[in-house]
């Protein structure tokens, strides 16, 4: 009994450390694990998604689960993406945990997500304006000599094609004494009411555009500047653009459009650019109309100046029949005479 005594006290003796050793085995083992897990979670909120929340898990489910679920969701954000779906959100994303989220994976993605919806933002207003370049220049060819129809035609495929509602047009004339700009065409609104037909250089936004040469934007029109009427009554438009339409920096027309919208900065550029064909179709409509009057009056001078080539000759033979009368008349005379003398002189 001794003996077991004394064996069972060194069994005590010696597996008491054993189990304090183990024990702090364990511990050390359980708060590497929290450590790690804590670094895991930590690195997935830097490098992945981080939610904004500063509570540390442990669990170690919890945290897989979350490593696990960010990484599908950047996997289907990715793939939204790569089908064109620029719309495509990260859940739980707010304006509160963006600025957290700025320069990890997430960050990135969307990024990406705005870099590619800008450049698709950027062809979808490039062939906007191609397409609408190419059918206003085929317009153009089909109407260039004829300056009525064209002014027409343009105006009205300029005021649809940038969903606005009126437009108007302003060809510069050139007299002798006076510069001046006319009314060539107007869009959806009463003219006779609402514009006058002539305007002086320097009268009015549209002759002070002229003057400038720079396109005039307002966001602010006068009340009873202009109306827009339609089924639902008249109501004046809350947005104007004046562009004053050039060929060889000189401006041959000016474009005015209202509408209840602002235009981007496109929409502009596209109307300058389309203002240039137009410029250069007009110029060449006129010269070719100056072109036509000159050989209508050359054609009239040409038939003029035959007609009195013809009433000359008609003359001259006239002259030459009487002239040739005369010296008939004159010889019959001078034998006449002639046999006179005889007779007097037997």
């Amino acid at each position: 009994m001794e003996r077991n005594s004394i064996i069972q006290w060194l069994l005590v003796l010696i597996g008491l450390p054993a189990i304090a050793l183990l024990l702090q085995k364990l511990r050390q083992e359980d708060l590497k694990r929290k450590a790690l897990l804590i670094n895991l979670e930590n690195n997935n909120q830097k490098y992945l998604f981080n939610s904004g929340q500063t509570d540390e898990s442990t669990d170690q489910k919890v945290v897989m689960e979350t490593s696990i679920e960010n990484l599908k969701m950047a996997a289907e954000f990715v793939t939204q993406i790569s089908e064109g779906n620029y719309a495509v959100e990260w859940p739980g994303l707010n304006a509160a945990n963006q600025p957290l989220n700025e320069h990890n994976l997430v960050g990135r993605l969307i990024g990406m997500r705005e870099q590619m919806k800008k450049v698709k933002l950027e062809d979808e207003r490039r062939l906007w304006a191609t397409e609408g370049l190419t059918r206003f220049s085929e317009i153009i060819r089909n109407y260039q000599h004829n300056l009525t129809d064209l002014s027409h035609q343009v105006l009205a495929f300029l005021v649809k094609y940038v969903q606005s509602q009126q437009g108007s047009l302003f060809i510069l004339q050139k007299e002798e004494q006076e510069t001046y700009l006319t009314l060539a065409a107007c869009f959806a609104f009463d003219r006779k009411k609402f514009l006058e037909k002539r305007i002086a250089i320097g009268q009015g936004l549209v002759g002070q555009t002229y003057l400038e040469g720079q396109t005039l934007q307002l966001t602010e029109i006068p009340q009873g500047y202009t109306h827009i009427t339609s089924g639902l009554g008249e109501s004046t438009p809350s947005y104007l653009v004046i562009v004053p339409m050039k060929y060889n920096d000189q401006v041959q027309a000016i474009l005015e459009i209202a509408a209840y919208r602002q235009f981007a900065a496109h929409e502009i550029t596209f109307l300058e650019k389309a203002g240039e064909f137009v410029a250069s179709a007009i110029a060449n409509a006129q010269t070719s109309e100056k072109t036509r009057l000159l050989l209508d009056q050359y054609q009239i001078q040409t038939e003029q100046l035959r007609a009195q080539e013809e009433e000359l000759r008609q003359n001259m033979e006239e002259l030459e029949a009487t002239q040739e009368e005369m010296r008939r008349k004159e010889q019959e005379l001078e034998e006449r005479l002639a046999q006179a003398s005889i007779q007097h002189t037997k």
